[in-house]
């Protein structure tokens, strides 16, 4: 992350432009939800229902997002896409 960071960094202080209200917002919350107040429902979720169970449902998750990408953002996802099989 380093690298991105400073590569990111150079880039701005090269073109600076004040950030809006829009973009604080979302730092905000990816910061505040995804990083604090999801890891406590996650692991509530975990407990619950139990971390197998629980881990295989999550396999299905890359599933959902191409479906809902598609769905509600008009994203195309072809074939190929669905069926990738990543080989070790």
């Amino acid at each position: 992350m380093l690298p991105v960071g400073w590569l990111a960094w150079i880039h701005h202080a090269a073109h600076p432009e004040p950030l809006s209200l829009k973009v604080w917002l979302a730092f905000g919350y990816v910061t505040l939800f995804s990083q604090f107040i999801g890891f406590f429902a996650c692991y509530a979720g975990l407990a619950m229902g139990g971390i197998a169970r629980v881990g295989q449902v999550q396999l299905l998750q890359i599933f959902f997002t191409m479906a809902f990408s598609a769905l509600f953002f008009g994203e195309h996802v072809s074939a190929s896409t669905w069926l990738y099989v990543r080989r070790v």
